[in-house]
């Protein structure tokens, strides 16, 4: 059985108490919404407390160029978009 594809990418964003916080720009699988509180409670079973994403912008596909690499500048533009708006 063939799993269905996922992707994230995560960037820094500004912040204004500590300058930069982790955002997670995350591609879910289909029929799938995930929430920032399932990524973080996933995320601390794994990484450091200060690494876990404080911010979750689903997008319907993560941006590549053309030799397969995430597209970084793209995440980081789409995300300080998203976190103006808030």
């Amino acid at each position: 059985m063939a799993t269905q594809q996922f992707d994230v990418v995560v960037v820094g964003v500004r912040d204004p108490r500590w300058g930069e916080r982790v955002a997670a720009v995350l591609q879910p699988r289909p029929g799938r919404t995930p929430t920032l509180e399932a990524l973080a409670a996933h995320c601390r079973t794994r990484i450091a407390g200060f690494k876990v994403p404080r911010s979750l912008y689903l997008v319907d596909r993560i941006e590549r160029s053309p030799s397969g690499k995430p597209d970084y500048p793209w995440a980081k533009a789409l995300a300080a978009e998203r976190a103006a708006r808030e």
